[in-house]
This record gives structure tokens, sequence and C-alpha cells, in this order.
């Protein structure tokens, strides 16, 4: 049976603010950016770092606070709008990254804004115990 049992995350430290934002595009009106998009400031990752790193960090994090362990993972999707590559795909990376073992599928879902809710209903629809 799929379940949702633990989420973590991984932010990076460095951050972008709309100012900053304003600064790189001069057509952009500062007022306008927080309105339109809704938020004040962004995580920015190091420019080596990628997507997979981020999720790496994330998985890490998720084992060392919960209960689960590589060895628990049946199934690994990941979302992301900007993969590593186009192959490898970036959950392969991410799956070998975490020692999640190789019997164990993985996918990536490229999309954005609509990919966490698009992923839970792939696994609902591969899973119907979900």
């Amino acid at each position: 049976m799929a379940r949702l049992a633990e989420i973590a995350v991984h932010l990076p430290k460095n951050r972008l603010d709309n100012v900053e934002l304003a600064k790189k595009h001069p057509d952009w009106k500062l007022a306008s950016i927080s309105k339109v998009l809704g938020i004040r400031e962004r995580p920015i990752a190091d420019k080596n770092q990628f997507s997979s790193d981020l999720a790496i960090l994330a998985g890490k994090e998720l084992f060392s606070n919960s209960e689960f362990a590589p060895k628990d993972i049946d199934f690994l999707i990941l979302c992301t709008q900007t993969p590593d590559f186009f192959l490898p795909t970036t959950a392969l990376l991410v799956q070998h990254g975490l020692s999640i073992p190789s019997s164990s599928g993985s996918l990536d879902v490229t999309l954005g804004c609509s990919g966490y809710v698009y992923s839970l209903g792939l696994v609902k629809v591969t899973c119907p115990l979900f």
C-alpha cells in the first residue's frame, strides 16, 4: 500500500529578494513583483548545485528524522521543472545518491506548479490503495 508518511525539504541558504530582482530587470516595477508573484524573496541554489543535489539533501534529512531508510523505498517520483540532464533522469541520480536499492523504480515528472498534485495523482492511479 502506498502512503504519504513523511515530507522533508531542503532550501538553499542564498536568497534573491525583489529589490535585487528589480535591479536585474529594470523594466519590472518593484511593487508589481510582490503583487504578481506573491513572494518577497526566493531561495537560490549555488552555481554548482543541481536539482539532484537539493533532492539528495532533502532525502538525507528525511531519512535522518524519520523511521524510514533507503531500503524502504519501493518507487521514487521526482518532480522538477529543472532536471539536471535529459538523460540520465534526475530521479535516477537521486536514487543512487540516497542509496535507494536498484530494485526500486524511479521516474521524473517534469512539471512546474501543478507537478506536486500531478505526481500525487500518478501515485493514486498506479496504486489504488493510496
